[in-house]
């Protein structure tokens, strides 16, 4: 997980060096990347726990199936 957040770090700079560029003031890239990281990651987070979750299912039923 931590792996996956620290990935996502060159993508948030770019995020930041890009509104720069635009002339935005740094408060609205401070509210663009709170936006980010309140949309983004915790979706990232639900998806990877979902996934476990199902994938563990899976193999309960399938152990399950198997006796």
């Amino acid at each position: 997980m931590k792996k996956k957040i620290l990935k996502l770090i060159p993508e948030l700079i770019i995020c930041m060096i890009a509104f720069r560029i635009e002339g935005l003031f740094v408060l609205s890239t401070l509210n663009s990347l709170l936006v980010f990281l309140s949309v983004y990651v915790p979706m990232r987070v639900v998806y990877e726990v979902c996934r476990e979750i199902i994938t563990r299912r899976l193999l309960i039923i399938k152990k399950g199936n198997s006796y």
